[in-house]
């Protein structure tokens, strides 16, 4: 048997170090190529993110943008309640000042006159509340299922917060209905006895004639 036995001068070494790595370097670069998955990172992809991750990123992002979307349509709902409990409470006063007026002819009317304009904004912001009443409703199925996606991503805290701002937000219509029930019915009221006391006094002056 024969064994063979060469050495490498340092020339030579070098060319063949620069051969094997510029051949490593084209076959990493064909691998990157052929394997689109193991490409750089784009700057919109989180390090570790998965697929799982992901998916739970997505749903904490829909869980927060359903719950801003609560407060704020809540917020503007209760402000509106106080203003419309408010606007109420001036139209019982003009019905007050229009009974205690009565016979005075041209200014009992004026103030008739402006009782009507506040009716008709009455009116206005009664309609824009029923819509924040169903638009709230719809909310709250959005808020709900959100919770539900969520909750299956494993973030207990986070939608359990959420859940008890629901669960605040829904107390909070509730009272805003029974104010806004409570003020309606003592216009009712007010306008009811408006109306027997105008039936009366046409009652009375029928009988006279």
């Amino acid at each position: 048997m024969f064994r063979f036995r060469f050495r490498l001068n340092s020339s030579l070494l070098a060319l063949t170090s620069s051969i094997f790595f510029n051949r490593s370097s084209k076959e990493s670069k064909s691998n990157l190529n052929e394997n689109p998955s193991e490409l750089p990172r784009t700057p919109y992809q989180h390090i570790n993110c998965t697929g799982f991750e992901c998916i739970r990123e997505s749903s904490m992002i829909t869980l927060s943008s359903s719950s801003s979307f609560l407060k704020q349509t809540l917020y503007y709902y209760s402000e509106l309640t106080q203003r419309y409990c408010t606007h109420i409470s001036t139209m019982i006063s003009v019905l007050e000042e229009y009974k205690r007026l009565e016979g005075t002819g041209n200014i009992q009317q004026e103030i008739w006159d402006i009782y009507i304009k506040h009716r008709i904004l009455f009116n206005e912001m009664k309609t824009e509340l029923l819509r924040l009443r169903l638009l709230l409703s719809t909310i709250d199925r959005l808020v709900t299922e959100s919770i539900d996606a969520c909750y299956q991503t494993q973030d207990e805290i986070v939608t359990q917060l959420v859940s008890n701002e629901l669960i605040h937000a829904k107390r909070i219509i509730e009272q805003n209905e029974q104010l806004i029930n409570k003020n309606e019915m003592i216009l009712t009221t007010e306008q009811i006895k408006l109306i027997e006391k105008s039936k009366d006094d046409s009652d009375k002056k029928n009988s006279h004639e």
